[in-house]
């Protein structure tokens, strides 16, 4: 092998062992520093390994120039510890929005995860059934921030059908939650707003309490909580409260139709054990919408 053929694969080597993630609205890029000789950038980039302007200080790698740089690797004997599958999460708060019954639950959620998967995680964890309408609501430097999956077939404010607005009432920015990811307010922003089902009008604060605790990638965590979830379609929070009444009251004439129809719903005491069996597996509740 010459002198340049061998700078070419340890630049590019180098280039992969010292690249670092960056999010774009879709995806995870690898990106790197400049910091080698420029002809041999040059080089790589005229094989179609990286990219990058001669302005920038950094460049991307191709998945291409990835994929040779691991062959590399492994040509030259080169042997690196595995990747972690943890990845650093932020720790939510969730308080349903209720005037007497009490429901919360604490989540802990990979920080790089879009809005419409952080709804599915907590369909998942709430053991909800993923056919109702939802949105997040937030403020971000300012401005009023409406996120939701877009309307089916327009491809608009999914509200517009359903909702009313005051002309005098300030219009939030409308944000498509499947490209919008909670590390684009998060930690900058503190609490966010979670609506689901505009018929039983459930509203949900969450509150960010803490950030960088790893968990696995794939697998959110509901690391604590108290009270019940309602069942889908109950009725609000006073068709939930005349639900347990009724389902603890054997002695009353609706127990047995209400406790079936419950268990038709869904509907479970809290237990964390359930609600995390649920979420090791949260991507199935992305079916059920479909």
């Amino acid at each position: 092998m010459d002198k340049h053929a061998a700078v070419e694969d340890l630049t590019l080597m180098m280039l992969h062992l010292t690249s670092f993630s960056e999010k774009t609205s879709d995806f995870l890029i690898r990106k790197a520093w400049k910091g080698y000789d420029f002809d041999t950038l040059d080089d790589l980039d005229d094989q179609g390994y990286l990219f990058g302007s001669n302005r920038s200080k950094s460049v991307t790698l191709t998945d291409e120039g990835v994929q040779r740089a691991e062959e590399l690797l492994e040509q030259y004997g080169i042997t690196l510890d595995s990747p972690s599958d943890e990845v650093p999460s932020f720790r939510f708060h969730l308080a349903f929005n209720f005037e007497e019954l009490s429901c919360s639950r604490d989540l802990l959620v990979p920080k790089h995860t879009s809005f419409e998967d952080f709804h599915t995680m907590i369909q998942a964890c709430l053991n909800w059934m993923n056919y109702h309408l939802y949105n997040f609501e937030l403020v971000s430097h300012g401005e009023p921030q409406y996120i939701a999956h877009p309307h089916y077939e327009t491809g608009e404010d999914p509200r517009a059908d359903f909702l009313f607005y005051d002309e005098d009432e300030p219009k939030s920015i409308w944000r498509d939650s499947t490209k919008t990811y909670l590390d684009d307010f998060f930690p900058a922003t503190r609490t966010t707003l979670y609506s689901y089902d505009y018929g039983d009008g459930w509203e949900i604060t969450i509150e960010l309490l803490n950030q960088g605790e790893k968990i696995h990638q794939d697998r959110p965590i509901c690391w604590s909580g108290n009270g019940d979830a309602p069942p889908e379609d109950v009725g609000g929070e006073g068709g939930f409260a005349h639900f347990l009444r009724v389902r603890d009251d054997e002695s009353d004439e609706e127990h047995d139709h209400l406790a079936a129809w419950g268990e038709n719903q869904g509907f479970e005491r809290f237990v964390p054990r359930r609600a995390n069996n649920r979420l090791a597996r949260w991507s199935d509740w992305k079916q059920i919408a479909e």
